[in-house]
Order: structure tokens, then sequence, then C-alpha cells
């Protein structure tokens, strides 16, 4: 080869390696635009579903009922206890509580054996130690991973524990107010029964959930007579719902179509001011938004942040309209005559966001 045809070569070879360098920033950049354009986006469908920081008024009424909402929660690990001290905290700065709701899955990951199983002093009355907790009652309903073993030694325990009160599968409970001048409804659903995906857990207790699945019919006519003997937003009455599945949410589980469908008629219908829940592990607040009437709009509080491994990606759900995915956290809920008072609180027991319901 001569001289020339070397030097063309090594030319050649130089633009070469120029439009290679190029051709990389190139897509380089093009990759970059897509991430920031993808990035706004996203940001944007978040924007448009509306997270908003409303700063209603609150007035202290002695007449009331305080209480905390937790789920996601028996794990035992360190976030479980985290939030569990800044729960006692809380109530001990805040004039106290009166009880605490769990939304389920209450024993991770499988749930108990029998009623005898060690995880319940573990994962549950080792955690809630705190002088501001430990008289109190701890309201439960059946999750998922309850199901995974014997959710019936999860009820049966109730008789051994002070705190611990599951007391059925569905139930509810009348709670007067602090001076008497009102009276709380809570309705404890079982939603479990209602999706096909749990049947297909292969750690599932089968047997038990299959015996459920058969008294969906029988719990939803109670539900209907419990909301109709007690008017949701009645002169003196308030009623709230707690389940564990959420009807709405905007984190890993979403939307749950069984409970839009056989909920949430009833829901409106009834006016029912706030459901509890939690299954999915973060905090959100949602309504449905195409609902315009606000005395027929349920508000859905998704609590399943106590005991950490949160799910840190959100899904674009219109109807949300707060979030938290920090570490864990909790809910208190005021309930006085007038109004609901409900208020996210983050691992620490700083707020994070508020809202209120008026009668």
């Amino acid at each position: 080869m001569s001289d020339e045809d070397l030097i063309r070569t090594g030319k050649s070879s130089k633009i070469l390696s120029v439009v290679c360098v190029v051709t990389v920033l190139i897509g380089c950049v093009i990759f970059v635009g897509l991430v920031t354009v993808q990035t706004l986006y996203l940001s944007k469908r978040i924007r448009q579903s509306g997270i908003i920081f409303p700063n209603p008024p609150y007035t202290k009424d002695s007449d009331c009922l305080h209480f905390l909402v937790i789920g996601d929660f028996g794990r035992g690990n360190e976030m479980q206890k985290q939030v569990a001290q800044s729960m006692g905290d809380y109530c001990q700065q805040h004039d106290g509580c009166d009880f605490v709701i769990g939304t389920g899955d209450n024993i991770y990951p499988d749930g108990v054996k029998s009623i005898n199983d060690e995880q319940f002093k573990s994962k549950f009355e080792d955690i809630y130690t705190h002088p501001s907790l430990n008289q109190l009652d701890f309201y439960m309903v059946l999750g998922n991973h309850d199901y995974r073993s014997n959710p019936q030694a999860e009820i049966e325990y109730s008789k051994m524990s002070t705190r611990w009160k599951l007391l059925d599968y569905f139930y509810e409970l009348k709670k007067k107010s602090r001076l008497g001048g009102f009276e709380l409804n809570l309705i404890f659903t079982d939603t479990t029964p209602f999706h096909r995906l749990f049947y297909w857990d292969p750690k599932i207790n089968s047997t038990a959930l299959n015996e459920q699945k058969k008294r969906i019919p029988e719990q939803m006519k109670w539900l209907r007579q419990t909301l109709t003997s007690h008017e949701p937003r009645g002169d003196s009455t308030w009623s709230i719902v707690v389940g564990h599945s959420a009807v709405y949410s905007a984190s890993s589980h979403y939307d749950s179509q069984p409970l839009i469908d056989n909920f949430e008629p009833l829901f409106k219908q009834f006016q029912v001011p706030l459901y509890l829940c939690g299954h999915d592990h973060y905090l959100g607040w949602l309504a449905n938004r195409l609902i315009t009437n606000e005395k027929e709009k349920t508000q859905y509080v998704v609590s399943g942040a106590a005991g950490g491994n949160i799910y840190d990606r959100l899904k674009y759900n219109a109807n949300l309209l707060n979030y938290y995915i920090g570490p864990g956290g909790f809910f208190s809920v005021e309930v006085q005559k007038e109004l609901i008072f409900v208020r996210a609180l983050d691992e620490n027991g700083k707020e994070i966001f508020k809202f209120r319901i008026d009668k």
C-alpha cells in the first residue's frame, strides 16, 4: 500500500471516528430529551390529577372522637416501631386518642397459624407499647396476607388480648363521642373475597377464602342494612366504612372494580363520608371526580404505610387528591358533631396534608 493510500485510510478512519462520536452524542441528547419530556409529561399528568393542599379551618371541640388509622403494619421491623412511637407521641400531644383502626395485613408475610402464634407478641403487643397507646383498643379488618394462614385465629385472638379487636370477618361498632353529643358507627368489611387475584395466591388459605366468598351476598345485604339503620350524615350520627382493599388508589394495586361495582353505589346512595383502607403501601387521599354532589362524594383514605415497605411509584389517577410515599406514616381522624378532620402524618408524626368533611 502506497503512502497516499495510508494517508487516505488514516483520514477515513478519523472521519469515521468523528461520525461515531457525533452519532453517540446525538443519541445521548435524544435520550435525555425523551426522558425529560416523559418526566415533564408525567409531572403534568400528576398535576392534572389535582394534587391539592387545602388549609381547612379547624376548631377544637371537647365533644369528639379522635382515632388513628394504620395499615399493612405487622412486620416487627424498625419502621413499624418508629411509626408506633410517633403514633404515641402524636396522641400524647393532641389531647389523647380514643382508639386505633387497622386496615388489614396485620401480620406479615403470611398471617398466623394459631392463637398462640408468637407473631402476635413480636409484631403487635411488643410494638405498640407507648403509654398513650398501651390502653387503646385496636379495631382490625383482615387483609389478603392475613388469609394466607389462619384468619380465624386472628378473630379468636381478640378473646385473649386486651387490645387486639378483630371481632368478626365483618362487623359494626358504635362509639359515643366523649361528651355523648353524637354517635359514630364504624362498619368493618371483608374485602379480600371480592378479588379474583387473591384466589391465585399459592399461599392463600383457599378453604377460608372460598367460605367467605360464599358470604359475599350476606355481607352486601348486611352492609346495606347497616347503612340504612344508621344515617352516615345524620343530625347526631356519622358512619365510616373500613376495608382492606382500596376502592380507588394511585399505587401498585390501583382501583378495585369489584368494590367500585359493589361498594360505591351504596356509598353514594347513603352519602358515606369516608372509607378507610390499606393494601397499597403509601398514604393517599382520593375522591371520585365524576360525583359532583359533595354530599354524595365519599373521601377515600389509603393508609398502608405503618410498616414501611413503601410502593414509591404512583400511577396516574384522576381521582388522586394528595399522597405521601415517604418511609412510613399513618392518619389521624377527628370526628366532631358537624365535621370530620383528617390529617396525613409521616413516620415522624409530621403533618403532610389535611382535609375536612362537613356534614
